[in-house]
């Protein structure tokens, strides 16, 4: 069963009986009979809220499958459209730009950077001085230079952090 809602299952007889519920809503079941059963609710894999919280890993690589497959499709499906092939490009070069952004808001939101690996945010920045450094000098596409731009400044921003709440507990 896939979907919202309240479901109720009522299952007689004998035998071998497997029921597997995916989706969000109420749920009920009633067994009758001998045999095995099998019950098994996957109620939040739907649910936004818990997104990233897989509730097995095999739920993670079919998502990853799935969303890789999608995107191939589409991919190809659009390859001959220059506007599709920039925006991707500019989402692959952003998503990797925006790397650093959770380091700096978990730093905000705790008011603190203890914990956090200062030797690894300067390779960082070195990293990303270089690369931006490349793309500048090889004329790369505008989208690498604003995108290592942007690694470079959310790097200085976290180790601004890091000088900003030395010596501070965790909020």
């Amino acid at each position: 069963m896939f979907g919202q809602g309240n479901w109720t299952v009522t299952l007689y007889g004998q035998g071998n009986w497997t029921v597997t519920v995916y989706g969000q809503g109420n749920w009920t079941a009633t067994m009758f009979g001998q045999g095995d059963w099998t019950f098994t609710v996957y109620g939040q894999d739907f649910d936004t809220r818990q997104f990233w919280k897989w509730n097995h890993f095999s739920d993670y690589v079919q998502f990853v499958a799935l969303f890789s497959f999608f995107c191939g499709a589409i991919t190809i499906l659009l390859m001959d459209f220059p506007l599709y092939i920039e925006t991707l490009g500019f989402m692959a070069v952003f998503t990797e730009a925006m790397l650093g952004a959770p380091q700096f808001y978990k730093n905000l939101q705790n008011r603190s950077t203890i914990g956090m690996s200062v030797k690894m945010v300067l390779f960082w920045l070195s990293g990303d001085t270089f690369k931006t450094g490349y793309f500048l000098v090889k004329n790369a596409p505008i989208q690498f230079t604003i995108c290592g731009a942007l690694q470079v400044s959310i790097d200085i921003a976290i180790l601004w952090q890091v000088w900003h709440y030395r010596g501070k507990k965790p909020a």
